[in-house]
């Protein structure tokens, strides 16, 4: 089953999908940064620039596929890293993330003042949220690295060259929201996580793809970037998974760069642990699709 998802046909599909959506960056957004001189001016720039994503994945319903058409796979000349990130669990959030990259990416942002750039990222959300949008939540790769990235001068001379792609590391769909567990949804929670055990998180198939396809493209260019690899919280088990199969899906790929923040166990390994909140919500229905939900789980600690 396994083998299946490194098919030609998939990585073809996959790869072709992305490429024909990615790296697209609104220019003359970037050409008014310079000219910004207040908040108001800021963030009504940001608004041209989500309207501009929206308006380029706005029949796309799938988060996952969403994060495939807004990965930044391809390089171009002048490209020095592709920076691959992990989520953690129910933070996916691929619109936030590339929105911060193309900002990242546009040296006339560093014209914006300080205090009114370092809150880039929560101007970001609050459009999105206003937008009604559901990607929305908090992400410790956006609020971290990728803000050291915008706000820091120095980091962001060398980050404006780097192209960005992120990843979900949660196994179910149902997981990644706990507000949608139900009775009826305890049967899809188990089949996730089956599948993830038994084979490999969507997630870590669309990175892998990602990867590939953009190294195979830097070879055509003649170029040498570097692979960074981060994540947050169960991102991290994800990067171990990542990482394994890299050796055997593109061996002449390494890392130059592990990051990991705040590591924990992955959502299919914690829902056990956490199993008895759910319960109260949904019935015995999930424990009985949970066989090895540990009956008695305040007597052993959570794992980190």
């Amino acid at each position: 089953m396994a083998e299946s998802f490194y098919s030609d046909d998939v990585i073809y599909s996959l790869s072709q999908f992305s490429n024909s959506f990615s790296n697209v960056i609104d220019n003359q957004v970037c050409k008014n940064l310079k000219d910004v001189k207040s908040k108001d001016d800021y963030k009504k720039q940001l608004r041209s620039l989500v309207q501009n994503q929206t308006n380029e994945i706005w029949k796309i319903k799938d988060r996952y596929k969403v994060g495939v058409a807004l990965n930044q796979c391809e390089p171009n000349k002048s490209s020095k890293a592709l920076v691959i990130s992990f989520s953690g669990t129910g933070a996916y959030n691929p619109r936030t993330h590339i929105l911060m990259a193309n900002l990242i990416q546009c040296q006339n942002t560093q014209d914006v003042q300080d205090w009114i750039r370092k809150y880039s990222y929560s101007y970001l959300k609050n459009i999105l949220a206003s937008k009604g949008s559901a990607y929305t939540k908090w992400s410790g790769i956006d609020k971290g690295p990728l803000s050291l990235f915008l706000n820091d001068p120095e980091l962001n001379k060398k980050a404006r060259y780097f192209n960005f792609a992120n990843f979900a590391s949660e196994e179910s769909e149902v997981i990644a929201d706990p507000s949608k567990i139900t009775s009826s949804s305890a049967g899809t929670i188990y089949r996730d996580i089956a599948q993830s055990i038994s084979v490999f998180p969507t997630g870590v198939v669309n990175a892998l793809v990602c990867t590939s396809s953009y190294f195979k493209k830097a070879t055509e260019l003649g170029i040498s970037p570097k692979l960074i690899v981060q994540s947050h919280s169960s991102g991290g088990r994800s990067v171990v998974k990542y990482l394994e199969h890299l050796k055997q899906y593109a061996p002449s790929v390494e890392a130059d760069l592990v990051m990991t923040l705040d590591p924990v166990k992955e959502a299919h390994h914690a829902i056990g642990e956490v199993a008895d909140q759910y319960a109260g919500k949904v019935g015995t229905a999930l424990i009985d699709y949970i066989p090895f939900v540990n009956p008695e789980p305040h007597d052993k600690p959570v794992n980190v």
